[in-house]
């Protein structure tokens, strides 16, 4: 059952012959819009790390009025 299986391996797949002759979806330079990056991010990936960037600088910023005293508890 086995026995050719090093042979067969070693063969080129049968999916390399069907890959030169078909392009893949989405792959023809008509099809694709241009894309919006800057910094290899989508739009979204720039908004999600924008807002994790206000919220950071917002905590810290409490954290140091905290400490100095700008602002205490009741």
């Amino acid at each position: 059952m086995f026995d050719n299986l090093r042979n067969e391996g070693e063969a080129t797949p049968f999916y390399e012959e069907e890959a030169k002759f078909q392009a893949a979806a989405g792959t023809h330079e008509s099809d694709r819009r241009p894309a919006s990056r800057l910094f290899g991010m989508t739009p979204r990936q720039r908004f999600i790390l924008a807002m994790l960037l206000l919220f950071a600088t917002c905590s810290l910023g409490t954290m140091c009025m905290f400490i100095t005293g700008r602002i205490g508890m009741p």
